[in-house]
């Protein structure tokens, strides 16, 4: 089974006999009610889908399919959709372990095309393994929160900070662009001309 396409129940299929022969129309409203009618079938029994179906992707898109090759164009998307998912998935454990054995400072950080980074200099940005995330300035706590990572397609870091509002200002949803071990690049999920830049000290 592939788990990123979802066929949109009801559907009908139309029935034929050994010769070709049309004999009749079965709608199902369920998969578990096609699987049943599928095993049941003879060896003298054939069937083909009455176009057009819906299906819902992975990534949560909707397609109108009206031929088998669109369906197999749609089966190809969805595996192209979970390989990306499997993919995120081990980006985010590979995400997860640079924010925890590393202490970051703000490089950049660009909202409507101005940088203010220079609001963060000499602070520092810890992620801890217990989800909980906190800013430094030299040995003073100047911030506190909590973080997490996510993935779907996309890897996601949430940021959740308390106590400054220069590092309030980083409580978002962020799309992580690209990574090294030494620079994580964000992007506001809700708005792409907000971006963070974190670099590791």
């Amino acid at each position: 089974a592939i788990s990123t396409l979802n066929i949109d129940y009801p559907i009908a299929i139309l029935t034929y006999d050994a010769s070709l022969e049309q004999t009749g129309t079965v709608t199902f409203e369920s998969e578990k009610e096609l699987f049943t009618y599928m095993q049941n079938m003879s060896s003298t029994e054939y069937f083909s889908v009455k176009y057009p179906i819906s299906v819902t992707l992975g990534d949560n898109s909707t397609l109108e399919i009206n031929s088998d090759v669109e369906f197999k164009a749609s089966v190809n998307a969805a595996l192209n959709i979970e390989e990306a998912i499997d993919e995120a998935e081990d980006e985010k454990e590979d995400l997860e372990a640079i924010l925890v054995n590393g202490t970051f400072k703000v490089n950049s950080y660009i909202n409507a095309g101005a940088d203010s980074a220079s609001n963060y200099v000499n602070t520092t940005i810890d992620f801890a393994n217990d989800w909980k995330v906190k800013s430094m300035n030299i040995l003073t706590t100047i911030a506190t929160g909590t973080y997490s990572v996510t993935s779907d397609t996309n890897v996601y870091l949430q940021i959740g900070f308390a106590g400054s509002t220069d590092f309030s200002l980083f409580n978002k949803t962020w799309k992580v662009t690209s990574f090294t071990s030494s620079t994580i690049t964000l992007e506001s999920k809700t708005n792409s001309a907000i971006k963070l830049v974190l670099k590791q000290i």
